[in-house]
């Protein structure tokens, strides 16, 4: 007995319509038929919110072997509508067409949906661990560097953004605010007020090597310890000037949002804590 539902086909190429009104143009009896079968139209949705769910994914190319476990899943659902033996209870001749197709909807669903889950899953890790593995690329060890720059609060975001694509590209690639920071116009860079307004310049000069308290590592990691509130590893330190004045100039990342960096000038003989000479922030764009 022929059943009273549409085939599958038709029904996948009817939810295509959505996306695509002409993609199953010429069966108004098709779409009559949706309207008033409760049982086609969940068919029907759901093989819609797979193609809504797939359209909102970014592009990755699936596996062969994710397509082929798609394909082996349609293919054992199909192949097993008929009884394992003769029952003398036999429900309306629509049913056993209905929960086939809905099985199908079902598994291509579950299995589309493990898929999605996975590959979106993947993409995430790869996005979060960006930064920590260009980070790693050179070891534990911050960069210092006495590049005899004299900083500004209007040009700091700016400046320090330049140093890092310089001297550390791999590392800069991980921030997505350093590439938007070094070319930004001065005014446009954002920057946060000082704690407390700079001393007065003294046109002190730039030293030529890293010096002072805070080259030795130890002592630098634990002051960036000191403003970070937790254990975060420097990327770099600049021995520096700060409106004409001896300063350190330290950038590493925001321990609460990792893909932020956060850059702190400490005057000479600042305590690395209560008293911040400037602070700065290089946001992700």
């Amino acid at each position: 007995m022929s059943s009273p539902h549409p085939d599958f086909d038709r029904l996948a190429e009817f939810a295509e319509r959505e996306s695509n009104p002409s993609a199953a143009t010429g069966a108004p009896d098709l779409a009559e038929h949706v309207d008033t079968c409760p049982e086609c139209a969940q068919l029907v949705r759901g093989l819609r919110e797979v193609r809504r769910t797939l359209r909102t994914l970014p592009s990755v190319a699936m596996p062969p072997e994710v397509s082929e476990r798609i394909t082996r899943a349609v293919r054992a659902e199909l192949t097993s509508g008929a009884p394992a033996a003769p029952v003398e209870i036999v429900p309306p001749a629509r049913r056993p067409r209905q929960r086939r197709l809905l099985a199908v909807a079902a598994a291509v669903i579950v299995v589309v949906g493990a898929v999605v889950g996975s590959l979106v899953l993947a993409k995430q890790r790869s996005t979060t661990t960006a930064s920590s593995e260009a980070a790693g690329s050179r070891g534990s060890q911050p960069l210092l560097v006495a590049s005899g720059t004299d900083y500004t609060p209007q040009d700091l975001p700016r400046q320090i953004a330049q140093l890092l694509v310089q001297r550390l590209p791999a590392e800069a690639t991980a921030y997505p605010g350093v590439a938007h920071a070094a070319t930004s116009s001065p005014r446009a860079a954002m920057q946060a007020p000082a704690s407390i307004p700079p001393s007065p310049s003294v046109h002190g000069a730039a030293p030529t090597a890293p010096t002072g308290r805070l080259a030795d590592r130890a002592a630098l990691q634990a002051c960036v310890t000191a403003l970070a509130g937790r254990i975060v590893r420097p990327l770099l330190a600049d021995f520096a000037l700060f409106q004409g004045n001896p300063a350190t100039v330290m950038v590493f990342p925001d321990p609460d949002e990792p893909q932020v960096l956060d850059v702190y000038v400490e005057a000479e003989g600042a305590d690395c804590h209560e008293n911040v000479t400037y602070f700065a922030r290089l946001p992700a764009e």
